[in-house]
């Protein structure tokens, strides 16, 4: 229970990661799934709201869908906090593109970052699990050592 639980927290490979001033860049999926988007500063992702983002299939110019995460999860890489801000969900692998528009000169050295993703589900089962996995072991180790804690 605590490897599946640590399994879909700790799942986040990344893609890509690239500054806000290069207004467009290509990166590669090399398997269907859920992937985000991510900024640098945990708690100002009201910032990017200013952005248009758009991510298409180099091949034939298909505009795939970006939703808005909830909740916003926060996550630390490099000693860095990023925040999840949009999910996409591929279907076909190869090669795709991000487009930057509407960048604001302040802030366009802040890095972006293209990584996987889990659903919302699985992420609050991943929590339960690992809280749960954790309990578990520490009870079996404490009623290991003391068989009769209570009397």
């Amino acid at each position: 229970m605590i490897f599946l639980g640590a399994k879909w927290l700790l799942r986040s490979k990344t893609i890509i990661q690239f500054q806000i001033a290069e207004s467009q860049k290509e990166f590669i999926l090399k398997k269907p799934g859920l992937y985000s988007i991510c900024s640098l500063g945990g708690g100002y992702f009201h910032k990017l709201d200013i952005y248009e983002l758009e991510i298409s299939k180099k091949r034939n110019q298909q505009i795939i869908e970006l939703k808005d995460t909830f909740p916003k999860w926060r996550f630390r890489k490099n000693l860095k906090m990023f925040i999840e801000y949009k999910q996409f969900k591929i279907l076909e692998i190869g090669n795709y593109l991000i487009t930057i528009k509407n960048q604001d000169y302040k802030t366009s050295n802040r890095p972006i970052l293209i990584k996987e993703s889990v659903n919302v589900f699985k992420r609050i089962l991943g929590i339960l699990f690992l809280v749960f996995g954790v309990n578990g072991s520490f009870w079996s180790f404490y009623l290991a050592l003391n068989p009769t804690p209570f009397v």
